[in-house]
């Protein structure tokens, strides 16, 4: 788990080896391999050393030239996910399907001459084993295993999760705004299997003020239409249950309600006069 060189990753070369909790400085993040990464930052497998003992998790840290860049807008969005989750962990009971937030912090960074505060979140860590992580790997691997995806009550166990998830996460008044395959994490097998919602990175808790700029958010084929356009006073919890449909059509059929790869080809797709049909995929 802890073998990536240094040199191999700038992003780690700049915050170092390890990071301390902000909140609990005897707390120490060992950073391992990278597990994952997005536009704006980097997703690391770490090791949470605390006088209480130790436990993986996944670290998200926001990219340098992302903070140097948008400065502001950037650290509105690691505040947003913040905050998100943290609601969401003060919620009682907890629910087990949103990824929980374990810490938050900023890490001192440094490459040449330039350094910044990078901002990271320390999250609940998901192994899928042999079937994936994802929903997006998981179905793939029911395709491939079976030759169709989920069948009905496998399906219908995803979709009480995935709806139970979003009704935690709308109760505590934010609006998730990306929900799709690839942000829903699963573990478990059979019986035992739980789906997840994760990745809050473009969500909008109440109460945070501040923007992207206007521009769309989500993505095409499973964002609402008006998150694609940005229209914010359109965009309410209703958004999500848009996503929510178009991800249990993919894992019902294993494709995609909207087969959209741009904004322009989903706003086509959404505009259309005629709709798919399950009857409609192979």
């Amino acid at each position: 788990m802890m073998d990536t060189p240094l040199e191999e990753d700038l992003l780690l070369a700049a915050v170092g080896p390890e990071i301390r909790s902000d909140l609990n400085p005897s707390v120490v993040y060992r950073i391992g391999r990278r597990v994952g990464e997005g536009g704006m930052s980097v997703a690391y497998l770490a090791l949470r050393i605390a006088p209480e003992g130790q436990c993986p998790v996944v670290l998200k840290i926001m990219r340098m030239q992302c903070v140097s860049q948008y400065g502001e807008t950037a650290m509105l969005v690691a505040k947003k996910e913040a905050v998100a989750l943290g609601r969401l962990n003060e919620r009682v009971p907890a629910t087990p399907f949103v990824v929980r937030l374990v810490d938050v912090g900023n890490a001192p960074a440094r490459d040449g001459d330039v350094r910044a505060m990078l901002p990271w979140i320390a999250l609940e860590y998901i192994h899928g084993g042999v079937e994936g992580t994802t929903l997006t790997e998981r179905v793939a691997y029911s395709v491939q295993a079976t030759g169709s995806a989920f069948d009905p009550a496998r399906a219908a166990h995803a979709i009480t999760c995935l709806a139970k998830g979003l009704t935690a996460v709308h109760e505590v008044g934010v609006i998730h705004r990306d929900l799709k395959p690839d942000n829903v994490l699963c573990c478990g097998f059979g019986d035992e299997e739980i789906f997840k919602v994760a990745d809050f990175g473009v969500a909008r808790p109440t109460g945070i003020t501040g923007t992207f700029g206007g521009m769309p958010i989500g993505t095409p084929g499973f964002a609402a239409p008006e998150l694609i356009v940005s229209d914010s006073s359109l965009i309410t919890s209703r958004s999500d249950l848009f996503s929510l449909a178009a991800v249990i059509f993919f894992l019902l059929t294993g494709e995609e309600y909207f087969p959209a790869r741009t904004i322009t080809d989903a706003l086509l797709g959404y505009q259309a006069g005629t709709r798919r049909s399950l009857l409609d995929t192979a």
